[in-house]
């Protein structure tokens, strides 16, 4: 049990992916108004996706950094036959 507990972790490849630019709806209630475009990428850990961020990270430390998620949410109803899409910021 204690070769276990001792065993040395593994260290994790962290990147991030390629900018993208994807439409977000303003909701300031006008009729016609342009959405915005964001600019996101992918956090990239150990060659897989697991987030979607917008903006820079910011350094913490040496070992640490933070960055704003953006989230794709299905936006349309249950009886509704295709899905509606859309971006979100994260806090």
């Amino acid at each position: 049990m204690a070769a276990a507990a001792t065993a040395a972790t593994k260290a994790h490849v962290i990147a991030f992916g390629k900018w993208t630019s994807v439409p977000w709806p303003m909701e300031t209630g006008e009729k016609g108004a342009k959405p915005l475009l964001l600019k996101i990428r992918p956090l990239i850990v150990d060659e897989r996706i697991k987030e979607y961020t917008l903006g820079a990270p910011h350094d913490v430390t040496d070992r640490l950094f933070v960055v704003r998620r953006v989230f794709r949410l299905n936006d349309s109803l249950p009886e509704e036959p295709v899905p509606h899409w859309q971006w979100e910021r994260g806090g």
